[in-house]
């Protein structure tokens, strides 16, 4: 996933590809269960995008495709 110009981005500067950025998964109740009490892996039910340096949520996503790559 590269940056384009057109693409969101922090306070900072940094969009969703840099190596300052982080995905954070969030996850149902049921969802959080299931990942860490049984050890199964399940997609979040969104993604949140954050900064590490100004910390910062600049995206959030519920695209299923992009979701299933953070699994």
């Amino acid at each position: 996933m590269g940056e384009s110009p057109a693409e969101p981005r922090c306070s900072c500067g940094h969009g969703r590809g840099h190596v300052m950025v982080s995905p954070e998964p969030e996850y149902s109740g049921w969802q959080t269960f299931v990942v860490f009490f049984m050890g199964v892996t399940a997609p979040p039910k969104s993604l949140s995008y954050r900064c590490r340096v100004c910390r910062e949520v600049f995206f959030k996503t519920t695209d299923p495709e992009e979701l299933r790559n953070h699994t």
